[in-house]
């Protein structure tokens, strides 16, 4: 699998992600990507469509705690001819910072994968339940029915809360929603939600015949960054790649990290985090 993440090109500037390769010339790849199935906007077939119409070879579905948009994407990645690789990214909690730890070339159908995704469903949705409880102490009156009509599956995330805010009006933009005035970490109506740690991620993600790769170390949730003490600490838990290529790294974070994994022996992967926002692109 390590040869199969190493003989692609990250994005569609050649010039400054080009990565080398001996043999066939590599492929285009971007392997972080969201649907409908967590918090993207595009179902997986249309994720597909959009791969392929930007150019793509390849890309990977990696919803957050979530294998659901696996299955249709697959399908759809025969029909247009687009390899599609089952993932997941999986959050996760290393003292006071929020890791994520994807997971590529998974199995779908693992028991002990799908018991823990099982887990973080039944919490995502008490969550909500709470922090729509409190938004509605605040006056903010939207409704849980609401929330999970708008989600259109078994995940519910704070996007799917602030898509409503922004809807009936409390909000202009959906940013809005995540501040310290409403669902924002630490904010008001914020819920903490139920995670396992790094060990644990890269542990299921093995036992599930997966390779675990830490996501966009450079750019976590609170804009913080890891350096080489956590990712060596990460190796020594398992460890196999790290998220070099990132769409919003800059070419210094992506010399750093790059340089990082070629001590310690990482495999370099690459994602835009497309969720389908304004200004995200495909390949970025």
């Amino acid at each position: 699998m390590k040869n199969r993440l190493d003989r692609w090109i990250f994005g569609k500037e050649q010039e400054i992600l080009a990565l080398e390769t001996d043999g066939p010339p590599p492929k285009y790849a971007d392997l972080h990507l969201h649907t409908t199935a967590s918090d993207g906007t595009l179902t997986p077939r249309e994720l597909v469509i959009a791969a392929k119409d930007a150019g793509l070879s390849t890309i990977a579905i990696t919803d957050h705690d979530t294998i659901d948009g696996i299955e249709e994407a697959c399908r759809a990645g025969r029909e247009f001819d687009l390899e599609v690789i089952p993932g997941i990214e999986l959050s996760t909690i290393d003292g006071k910072k929020e890791i994520h730890i994807l997971g590529y070339f998974i199995d779908p159908t693992n028991c002990s994968l799908n018991a823990i995704i099982q887990k973080m469903i039944d919490a995502r949705e008490n969550r909500a339940v709470r922090m729509v409880e409190k938004l509605n102490e605040l006056g903010i009156e939207i409704t849980v029915e609401r929330v999970r009509e708008i989600s259109g599956t078994t995940f519910i995330g704070r996007p799917h809360i602030a898509r409503v805010m922004q809807e009936m009006g409390y909000i202009e933009e959906q940013s809005e929603a995540f501040t310290t005035e409403y669902i924002g970490s630490g904010g008001r109506a914020y819920i903490e939600r139920f995670k396992i740690t790094p060990a644990d991620a890269i542990s299921l993600i093995h036992e599930a015949g997966g390779v675990a790769v830490l996501a966009h170390p450079g750019y976590l949730g609170d804009r913080s960054t890891l350096g080489e003490e956590d990712i060596a600490r990460y190796v020594g838990l398992g460890l196999d790649g790290v998220e070099v290529y990132y769409a919003k790294h800059t070419e210094e974070q992506v010399e750093y990290y790059k340089g990082l994994a070629l001590t310690y022996g990482l495999m370099m992967t690459g994602g835009s985090d497309f969720h389908g926002g304004d200004g995200e692109s495909i390949g970025w």
